[in-house]
């Protein structure tokens, strides 16, 4: 009888099936393929034993642990030298001339404006153990309208600067050398001024 074998019908294979067998062959493929790389890579076989591990990027450095457990910062030079007021200094003479303003700033005020008593300075002696190479400060004049306030800047008994500044105006000193080891600021005022501000003076490396 056709379409029979041994009086059982003949299965109709249909896309399905195939589709099924399909799957079934491609895994049993992959679990072959995946047994034979470890087996390859596997020491007995001469392989390294470590199966895929990433290859470590030449640019990344692992940081350097330091004593408390953190990383060890990059050491270098400073990129700006520190700064040492004038304020942070004791005056060797002419300290009862001179007022603290602000953080960093001095006001000395003028005399009484007599032609005998028209000069007041400051001197600092900076410490032997320190070395700075430049001093900057900005200053300032107040009094009657247009009178005039001359700032001067010693280093070490030598004048350096001594601009001419009027009230509501204001000037800069700027030295630069091999050490200072004495600074003083001398201002001589006109009858009507009555003081001079220096604004954050300091030197530094």
């Amino acid at each position: 009888m056709s379409g029979t074998r041994a009086g059982v019908p003949r299965r109709v294979r249909g896309a399905r099936w195939w589709l099924t067998l399909t799957v079934e062959i491609a895994t049993v493929v992959g679990v072959l393929f995946a047994a034979a790389t470890f087996l390859l890579d596997h020491p007995l076989f001469g392989g390294s034993g470590v199966a895929g591990s990433a290859t470590s990027s030449p640019d990344v450095i692992a940081p350097t642990a330091g004593a408390g457990g953190g990383s060890t910062p990059a050491s270098g030079p400073s990129s700006a030298s520190p700064v040492r007021y004038l304020t942070d200094l004791e005056p060797d003479s002419g300290g009862g001339f001179v007022q603290r303003i602000g953080s960093h700033s001095l006001r000395m005020a003028c005399g009484s404006g007599d032609s005998d008593d028209r000069q007041r300075e400051v001197s600092y002696i900076v410490p032997p153990a320190l070395t700075y190479r430049s001093f900057t400060s900005g200053v300032s004049a107040a009094g009657l309208r247009d009178t005039r306030i001359k700032a001067v800047l010693l280093v070490d008994q030598q004048e350096i600067a001594a601009p001419v500044v009027t009230t509501g105006s204001s000037a800069q000193l700027t030295w630069s050398g091999t050490r200072a080891g004495q600074v003083t600021l001398r201002i001589i005022c006109d009858p009507g001024a009555t003081a001079a501000t220096f604004t954050e003076p300091g030197l530094s490396g």
